[in-house]
């Protein structure tokens, strides 16, 4: 098995993950029409979905450790589809709820074994645009549910849009199997059965957790009020600031068509400096523009930076544990998710009590100091 056939294959699930995350998004007033209740009543479902889709990471990486990471991959995508197609079959609240948490847990550990797997077949030295091809799926899979699940939504109502997701899981994990198919078969390994927690205390590690912490909490802590504070300042409708925040995925697609040209032989550190000065700025403007027409170009400059330093943090994952990177990786995937709900929850008390410039601020301020912390670190190599 060639790894960049199975790379296309990882692809593919990956997108359809990301996708799903987000799909959802707009169709709430649809699904609370359907099952007589409120949108917010209703947003159960997406909590249900993130919550098994980090949670479930604690026992994916073991499993793609032991029975083959693209393998893991193409199951997890089968089931996704079964359990995703079964959501447009849901009579009632409860039963979409409980669906969508099956869905979740089978697809969480996609996106995490797909840059374990990456980690196991690429170079160190070349990893890290092979990482940011996975992004750019990532990327396009969000941009993907937010769009799409509007406009098929509107075309096929809420079940055909559970039943296009099925069918890009599907697909992904169609592909993916055949691929495997002519591999030559993969005993499991009974070396990674057990790695433990130990290998946390590493240098690498604990500058690596520490910092995907406190990015996921001051990241999205801020990044999930930047469409309620720009409807609030600048009275935009839902929809119109919705389209602002596409700007976000293209500066990040931006990124990645020019890593390799621009930053394919930036000295160690270069890179996440360099992105957590673009958040800085960006966070700081949002606090200070005059008018919504600011908003875009600065999201986009704030992909570009958090695709900058968060391709950096996950090619330093694929390294904390090199005899088990699934299970390490999926630590690491494990640890941002909490560090975005704790971010979003205290982001959330911050808004409201003091508005959009101070949380904004602290954002910028905090994260150019993370960023520079741990670019020093990866400059210096971990040592003291």
């Amino acid at each position: 098995m060639k790894t960049g056939s199975a790379l296309v294959g990882v692809l593919m699930c990956t997108m359809a993950s990301a996708a799903t995350l987000r799909a959802v998004d707009p169709l709430l007033p649809d699904l609370a029409e359907r099952f007589g209740t409120l949108p917010g009543a209703v947003g159960i479902v997406i909590t249900a979905y993130s919550i098994a889709y980090g949670g479930v990471q604690f026992v994916s990486g073991r499993i793609g450790d032991r029975w083959g990471k693209p393998q893991t991959i193409a199951a997890a995508a089968l089931a996704a589809a079964l359990a995703t197609g079964a959501c447009a079959l849901a009579t009632s609240l409860d039963m979409l709820i409980v669906l969508r948490a099956i869905a979740g847990a089978c697809a969480g550990g996609i996106i995490p074994l797909g840059i374990a797997y990456i980690g196991d077949s690429v170079a160190y030295e070349q990893r890290q645009r092979a990482l940011i091809r996975l992004s750019s799926m990532q990327i396009l899979g969000t941009m993907a549910g937010q769009v799409g699940g509007g406009v098929v939504g509107a075309a096929l109502g809420w079940q055909g849009v559970f039943l296009v997701l099925a069918a890009a899981f599907g697909l992904g994990a169609v592909v993916l199997a055949s691929i495997l198919r002519n591999a030559p078969a993969r005993a499991p390994s009974a070396a990674s059965g057990s790695p433990g927690y130990g290998w946390v205390a590493s240098p690498r590690a604990r500058m690596v957790l520490a910092t995907v912490a406190l990015e996921g909490f001051f990241f999205y802590g801020s990044l999930a009020f930047v469409a309620a504070d720009l409807q609030t300042r600048f009275a935009l409708d839902l929809a119109t600031a919705g389209l602002v925040l596409l700007t976000f995925g293209a500066g990040g697609l931006l990124f990645a068509f020019t890593f390799a040209r621009l930053f394919g032989a930036a000295p160690a550190g270069r890179v996440p400096l360099l992105g957590a000065c673009a958040l800085a700025v960006a966070f700081a403007g949002m606090a200070a523009i005059p008018g919504a027409f600011y908003a875009g170009p600065l999201l986009a400059l704030m992909g570009w930076g958090f695709f900058a330093m968060h391709s950096s943090l996950q090619t330093e994952a694929t390294q904390m544990l090199p005899q088990a990177r699934g299970h390490a990786v999926a630590t690491f995937a494990a640890v941002f998710f909490a560090g975005q709900a704790v971010g979003v929850a205290a982001g959330g008390a911050a808004f409201d009590r003091f508005g959009a410039e101070p949380l904004f601020l602290a954002s910028a301020a905090i994260l150019l100091a993370i960023g520079v912390r741990f670019a020093r670190a990866l400059a210096r190599g971990y040592a003291k």
